[in-house]
């Protein structure tokens, strides 16, 4: 292998952070992170949407959670479709397609006449989202260097909060004109991607895939674009530099290695090296899938249940949406300080309380912190999982195993908006909460249980059971 290959790769592994570009750093933030604002406004402005439609397309309570839940089943399946992709032929053109198929499909779905249109389009949509919500999270972590990968993977996907606060923005001031508002809002969710997807051609290639794919000159360019010429220090951590890179590198040969004997992620990250974090991912993801997605598709319609306005339940929607920016960043902030494992555990039962909380509660006024609350906590959380699930898993198959498990967090999603609209004039406000509040508690017993730590450690060495001594 060629010295100046080894050091590079070595500092993209995250080994050498003191010659750290954080121009380059704070650029693919933002263009990745724009992909999972335009991501969530898909998403959430069907909240806003739902109980405009209701009465002229004719829904049926049932017909109520499909259209809820559209978005989300194109999404299941883009989410396993795309993290294969993204392992097979590369994560740049993975997110470029996802955002082209996004577009097109959101504006067309403003065109809709019909339940079957509007839900088929979203489907389709959904399909493109899904894959973007997959392959950015891994794309961006093989960039960062262990120092800041949490806190700039959680920055990431706090751009999620952006689109919905701009759903709840367009939901609150353009969904309610008559007649043709959700058309203009559908529109307007739609247009601004053709900048993200002009800048994101600039964009290069992760380097780690390159190195995998034995694509080593092309690995090189990148890296030195990312970081310059700088010499390797003599020791790395207390450990000799030759020994340290060694032993790095010898996990991405093993993995090179697997890549090219073509073997199968969704076996192997069900084998015995693999199923114990796989298992606890997937919990963690359903979990969080299910509460974050009921309660927002369904907060509006949910205050209604209770009697008050649509006006009302927007502007109250409108407040809890703007508390998301804190709840992914705080979780950003915090997950250097206090590590993953207690990150996703404080933040899932902190949510689980709040549930309990609003099972219960009829005052307006307590109300509206508690949506506050339960907005902050779900998001912190949904941030703390985009941060540590690349983690689990090496190079070869990061994409496709994040892909797996966040198609499982849309299972959750797709069940909690359609059991929410098919039992809601039986179970009411309270019943709705009390499932999340069950949930999330089983969510939280997972990651305490099975989870292991990866705070400040190589994004090698916490996805390779090799190195971190996990049982072969």
């Amino acid at each position: 292998m060629e010295a100046n290959v080894n050091w590079k790769i070595a500092k993209d592994v995250g080994i050498i952070d003191s010659s750290m570009n954080k121009t380059f750093y704070r650029k693919l933030m933002v263009l990745s992170g724009l992909g999972y604002t335009f991501d969530a406004l898909s998403t959430a402005i069907i909240a806003f949407i739902l109980p405009i439609v209701t009465n002229p397309f004719k829904l049926t309570g049932l017909e109520s959670g499909v259209l809820g839940a559209s978005a989300l089943i194109g999404y299941l399946v883009g989410a396993t479709f795309w993290g294969l992709v993204g392992d097979k032929f590369g994560r740049k053109n993975s997110i470029q397609y996802t955002l082209i198929i996004y577009t097109i499909f959101t504006l067309l779905s403003a065109f809709s006449m019909n339940f079957t249109q509007l839900t088929l389009l979203r489907i389709v949509a959904g399909f493109g989202v899904g894959g973007e919500s997959a392959v950015i999270a891994p794309y961006f972590s093989e960039f960062i260097p262990k120092s800041i990968r949490g806190k700039y993977t959680g920055y990431v996907t706090g751009f999620f909060s952006f689109g919905f606060i701009a759903a709840a923005i367009l939901g609150y001031f353009v969904v309610p004109i008559p007649v043709v508002g959700w058309r203009i809002a559908t529109v307007i969710a739609a247009l601004p991607v053709f900048y993200v997807i002009v800048f994101r051609f600039k964009l290069p290639e992760s380097p780690r895939w390159l190195r995998l794919k034995g694509k080593d000159k092309e690995a090189d360019a990148v890296l030195t674009i990312i970081h310059g010429s700088t010499e390797l220090p003599k020791t790395i951590e207390g450990i000799d530099s030759d020994k340290y890179i060694e032993r790095i590198f010898s996990s991405l040969e093993r993995a090179k290695d697997k890549s090219k004997n073509k073997e199968n992620s969704f076996k192997t990250i069900w084998s015995k090296k693999y199923i114990r974090r796989t298992s606890m991912l997937w919990i963690l993801w359903f979990s969080t899938g299910f509460a974050y997605y009921g309660f927002f598709t369904f907060a509006p319609t949910l205050l209604v249940d209770l009697g008050y306005t649509i006006v009302t339940s927007l502007g109250v929607s409108l407040l809890s949406y703007i508390m998301q920016t804190p709840g992914y960043f705080s979780a950003a902030y915090i997950a250097e300080k206090i590590g993953r494992k207690a990150l996703l555990a404080f933040f899932m039962l902190a949510g689980a309380v709040v549930a309990i909380a609003l099972a219960y509660s009829r005052n307006f006024d307590s109300i509206i912190i508690l949506y506050a609350l339960m907005s902050f906590f779900l998001n912190g959380l949904f941030g703390g999982v985009y941060i540590y699930t690349p983690e689990q898993y090496p190079t070869e198959f990061r994409t496709s195993g994040m892909g797996y498990a966040s198609s499982f967090a849309r299972v959750g999603a797709i069940i909690s908006p359609i059991l929410f609209g098919t039992l809601i004039l039986s179970i009411h406000f309270s019943g709705v909460f009390i499932m999340s509040f069950i949930i999330m508690l089983i969510g939280a017993l997972a990651v305490i249980i099975l989870g292991k730590e990866t705070t400040s450690q190589d994004l090698e060495a916490t996805s390779s059971p090799d190195i971190i001594g996990e049982s072969a």
